[in-house]
């Protein structure tokens, strides 16, 4: 699974490997998708998971070269995406004291460059350093 920006959106991406598990299918199925993509050899299908059924789809992953499914991510979702960033760099980089401006630099450098230069990520910014001021991570 990664992540990526999708018409101003951020989604997350579950390739084939992630959707071999059937549990994950259930739990992508009622969510607000972006859709699915399949690819066999040269031709590529792109369709909206909410017309295809749980077996249906277990099927065609199976059946497929490759599959993708993205899916939309809730306020929450994105909000606890980048402060999982922030926390893998606060523990990729310890340091006595941390300032706003550095860790940005960190989370800059980690995260897809699509992604940085959007609106979302400028807007979830000030959530985010308040989150971890809240816990005390940032001075």
């Amino acid at each position: 699974m990664y992540m990526r920006m999708y018409n101003d959106e951020l989604v997350s991406v579950y390739i084939s490997e992630d959707l071999k598990n059937s549990d994950i299918i259930g739990k992508l199925k009622g969510r607000n998708s972006a859709g699915v993509t399949i690819i066999d050899g040269d031709e590529v299908t792109y369709c909206d998971i909410e017309t295809i059924s749980s077996k249906e789809l277990q099927l065609i992953i199976r059946n497929s070269t490759k599959v993708t499914i993205a899916i939309k991510l809730e306020d929450e979702e994105i909000l606890e995406y980048f402060c999982d960033v922030a926390m893998t760099e606060i523990a990729n980089h310890p340091t006595e004291s941390l300032d706003e401006k550095t860790l940005l630099e960190w989370m800059n450098r980690t995260l897809d460059a699509e992604i940085v230069y959007s609106y979302i990520w400028k807007s979830y910014q000030p959530k985010v350093i308040a989150f971890l001021k809240q816990k005390a991570l940032l001075v």
